[in-house]
């Protein structure tokens, strides 16, 4: 009888000893995916101060079904990071009649410096631009598919929802990792399913090269959310036709190259393919190969003149946020912009002989041309004068309202500064 109470309370320890251990090497499906993503969030190429140029090829496909040899265009960019701070500089290249990329005269120039964005673009002939205080801007910046950051994760339709490990990590019961690793070229991955809000995502990770994706496949269907609002809300110009909405989005990543670049990983090389239903039936494929070179790390951005717009002297730039409002770029800083005829207006109204060329773009100016000659209007004058230029200045003090509302965001616009 002793035996056998000795012989119980042996395996109960037992039991108590090892069943733990055993436990505790066997990891559930969500702890291998939270490990996973923890490990792709180390090693974010953005996590860094980081310059680089990319190059993006666009093609689309043949009545064959293959794709087009000849590119239908070309960008050329100078990417900047640095914490919350972007900066995109590009260029754009059309083919010629002979096939040849050449430089068809197209810039373009998105900075956000954290607090707002300013964007240009244009020829060298005709270049405008605009200002936000919305982070919108910044997101387009770091998401768009012309970036190449999409061979980070940071997939386009997702612009408004983050990097795919915040995707994944916020619907994490959706996700589960398939029991073997499967070859991608040459590497051995971990693939991941999520059947999530933002579509079905299927994403080959190598666990050997720091999580980077090194295939992925996405299908958006018209219920699922891309760019902030369900996908069939989503619509492109049908010519002179109105409009035609979203059936379903298909996005693949592949041919990934990976390079060691200090302690990270990073992609330097990838194809990203994107497949437009619509709801008249009609399809659109369009193919990107995107390069990434002369990565550098903690780069000297004042000597690359990072974060700072340059713009021509006299750029009109429109106000996002406020549309009815406008300026101009003078020496680094956004002034309030008056049309000259607004400027005649209040000059007529106010009895002056001929309009002031110094105010046009003065709005401090203009109010007090305006305020002086209304303590010049005689009080002695007759009924029907009277009644006229009561009219005149009853308008002119509409106008004066909104010269002041111009003048007042001036303060809150100031100057874009470059915090480096």
């Amino acid at each position: 009888m002793q035996e056998r109470a000795i012989a119980g309370a042996s395996t109960v320890l037992i039991t108590s000893i090892f069943f733990p251990v055993l436990a505790a090497g066997q990891s559930s499906p969500q702890e291998s995916v939270k490990a996973i993503i923890a490990a792709a969030r180390k090693n974010r190429l953005q996590m860094s101060p980081v310059s680089m140029d990319v190059e993006i090829t666009m093609f689309r496909r043949g009545d064959d079904g293959g794709w087009n040899k000849t590119p239908i265009q070309r960008y050329i960019k100078q990417y900047r990071q640095k914490g919350d701070m972007l900066d995109l500089v590009s260029r754009r290249y059309a083919p010629d009649e002979t096939g040849k990329l050449v430089d068809d005269n197209f810039t373009s120039r998105s900075a956000w410096n954290g607090q707002r964005s300013l964007h240009r673009q244009g020829s060298e002939r005709h270049i405008y631009g605009w200002v936000s205080k919305k982070d919108e801007l910044a997101k387009r910046i770091l998401f768009s598919d012309d970036g190449g950051n999409i061979l980070d994760g940071f997939f386009p339709h997702n612009v408004f929802d983050g990097h795919w490990t915040d995707l994944l990590e916020r619907e994490m019961q959706k996700v589960s990792v398939r029991p073997e690793k499967e070859a991608v070229g040459e590497a051995m991955c971990r693939v991941l399913d999520a059947d999530t809000s933002y579509g079905k995502y299927t994403l080959w990770v190598d666990e050997d090269k720091g999580c980077c994706i090194r295939q992925a496949h996405i299908l958006v269907g018209r219920e699922k959310l891309a760019w902030g609002k369900p996908l069939r809300e989503s619509s492109e110009r049908k010519g002179h036709e109105g409009r035609r909405y979203y059936r379903s989005l298909e996005v693949t990543l592949r041919d990934v190259v990976l390079e060691r670049k200090g302690e990270l990983y990073v992609p330097i090389e990838g194809s990203y393919i994107s497949r437009i239903r619509y709801d008249d039936g009609a399809e659109r494929h369009l193919k990107r190969a995107i390069r990434r070179r002369n990565i550098t790390f903690n780069p000297d951005f004042a000597a690359i003149r990072a974060f700072e717009m340059d713009m021509p002297e006299g750029t009109i730039v429109f106000d996002e946020d406020f549309p009815e409002v406008r300026y101009q770029w003078f020496s680094g800083k956004l002034v309030p912009y008056v049309e000259k005829e607004f400027i005649d207006m209040i000059d007529k109204a106010a009895g002056a002989d001929e309009p002031n060329a110094d105010e046009v773009n003065g709005v401090s100016d203009a109010a007090k041309t305006t305020l002086q000659a209304q303590e010049r209007q005689s009080p002695g004058q007759g009924e029907r004068q009277k009644g006229g230029r009561g009219r005149d200045l009853w308008l002119l003090l509409v106008l004066v309202i909104g010269i002041v509302a111009i003048g007042i965001g001036i303060n809150r616009i100031g100057k874009f500064r470059s915090p480096h």
